[in-house]
């Protein structure tokens, strides 16, 4: 169990490196050129960051669509957006 907890954790801990050397990387080739910058947070930071602190996030099921959601598939599909959190 012990082996088990400690791979997890290795894991959460290495794919957070992983992304944030990407960022880190697009930041430095594709953003800061064009005057832009790239920042990882996570959710509760993103809302207040975004002037939407005080609500919750609120994403469909991924098994369901509502009709008024684009096409499963789709460039907004929120399946897509939800695995990209």
């Amino acid at each position: 169990m012990g082996l088990k907890t400690a791979s997890g954790l290795v894991s959460a801990a290495t794919s957070w490196t992983r992304a944030r050397a990407y960022v880190k990387a697009a930041n430095e080739e594709i953003f800061l050129p064009q005057g832009l910058r790239c920042k990882m947070l996570k959710t509760q930071k993103m809302m207040v960051a975004v002037g939407h602190g005080d609500m919750i996030l609120q994403l469909p099921p991924l098994d369901r669509l509502d009709q008024r959601d684009v096409q499963i598939g789709g460039k907004d599909d929120p399946r897509m957006r939800r695995v990209k959190l």
